[in-house]
């Protein structure tokens, strides 16, 4: 029954996503159909919630673990459940259709080039010190996990540089929308990123790196391109089998099972939270969110203490790889049934409305829209809520330059598919801020 439902979902998926990729291709609309943050929450929700559970069983089997039959059962109805609920919205929540324009950074651009001079040579410097001692772990995925963890995101600050670098490249490139110089600018700040993701052995920051440098060349070129996707798709899968794959005691059918398994083994945390029950306080996940927005002296004063369902599966599974979890695992591990069949409108909703906001043509607005949408492969394979706080800190601390003087920058225009385009977007001049 699982299997059948997962096909049925699959089919309407598949139908939906066409119709409107047809759509935006004849309509020649590739900038408002790859900027709806709706069409990113359904593709990979499919991925992680129907493909994951479609295989979920099978795949808990080779692994060695398993659930009740209940759990199992709930876990997977869920998981459609939410997909549904995103299938509707991107359904109802219909391509704006929209064209970049000019902009003038003045003050913005000065403060993204000094952010550079800083994040530039000490993302090199924190690689080249411990890119070795990371390398060296790859034998070990979770040794290789821990030693980055340690190194680059706590001592190293990684991820505030990654933030921080992406969006200083990002600004400069949309100044310079014709140059080649920009996307050249971008590789350079990207690259530790990626080689510190790939010597850990992981996908996700490398997964947010293809995805903006896929965003930029199609807002660059007007045009949607569906192979260069195609096969970075199979990488990731090839990728995974390379690293958790036996080969000596595999079939043909073991290899297949375990292109998905970063699915089922995301979709197994659901499972086993269902299964044990662990009734934790809804509070925790208010705490939890307010850890992420708080700057850290306020942190400690508040004294936040919250129960971490991402540890709690980690402790409880004793892998020796992490299940990481998903955004129905989040909602039912603070709110229990209740909440994981709200969370999902909520999530469906929050989406929406970033994408339908008038303030999402404006330059705060849109490199929101742009992080939101990096972010939803690790929103939906990890947690909504936590994530969605992490990025209001971001931007109402890193990037508060960003809101003080880029209000009143516009760089998305809309227009009436109806009527003959006057002239091109890039002749366009930009209000006056």
């Amino acid at each position: 029954m699982t299997f059948y439902g997962g096909l049925l979902l699959t089919l309407a998926f598949m139908v939906i996503l066409a119709r409107r990729l047809s759509l935006a291709t004849r309509t020649g609309n590739a900038v408002g159909f790859i900027l709806n943050p709706t069409l990113y929450l359904l593709v990979i929700g499919y991925f992680y919630m129907v493909v994951g559970s479609m295989t979920a069983e099978a795949g808990q089997q080779t692994m060695g673990f398993s659930f009740r039959a209940e759990a199992s059962d709930t876990a997977s109805l869920l998981c459609y459940y939410y997909f549904f609920i995103f299938l509707l919205a991107y359904a109802l929540n219909k391509d704006r259709f929209l064209k970049l324009r000019p902009i003038e950074l003045g003050v913005i651009g000065n403060i993204a080039g000094m952010s550079l001079l800083f994040v530039v040579p000490f993302s090199y410097f924190i690689l080249a010190t411990y890119g070795p001692g990371l390398a060296a772990l790859q034998d070990n995925r979770y040794s290789a996990m821990t030693y980055y963890i340690d190194n680059f995101l706590r001592a190293g600050f990684y991820g505030q540089l990654y933030c921080i670098g992406l969006l200083a490249s990002l600004l400069f490139i949309f100044k310079h929308q014709k140059r080649l110089w920009g996307l050249l600018l971008f590789v350079v700040v990207a690259f530790p990123f990626v080689a510190a993701d790939f010597l850990q052995n992981g996908r996700g920051t490398i997964t947010s790196i293809f995805l903006c440098f896929y965003l930029l060349i199609t807002l660059r070129t007007g045009k949607i391109y569906v192979m260069p996707i195609v096969i970075f798709v199979l990488l990731l899968v090839a990728f995974g089998i390379f690293y958790r794959l036996d080969y000596a005691n595999s079939s043909i059918g073991d290899f297949l099972l375990f292109s998905s398994s970063e699915f089922f083994l995301t979709r197994s945390s659901l499972d086993l939270i269902i299964d044990a029950q662990p009734n934790t306080p809804f509070f925790d996940l208010i705490s939890s969110c307010l850890t992420k927005v708080l700057p850290g002296a306020i942190r400690d004063f508040f004294d936040l203490t919250y129960v971490s369902y991402t540890d709690y599966v980690k402790r409880t599974m004793s892998l020796s790889f992490g299940l990481a979890g998903n955004i129905a695992a989040e909602s039912y591990f603070f709110g229990g049934m209740t909440f994981s069949l709200i969370s999902p409108l909520i999530i469906a909703s929050f989406y929406t409305l970033v994408y339908r906001w008038q303030a999402f043509k404006s330059l705060p607005g849109f490199i929101l829209a742009i992080y939101i949408i990096l972010s939803t492969q690790n929103m939906v394979r990890t947690s909504f809520y936590e994530n969605m706080a992490l990025l209001l800190g971001l931007f109402l601390i890193l990037f508060s330059y960003l809101l003080i003087f880029g209000r009143r920058i516009w760089i998305l225009r809309e227009y009436d598919p109806r009527h003959p385009d006057p002239e091109p977007a890039y002749n366009e001049q930009s209000p006056k801020t």
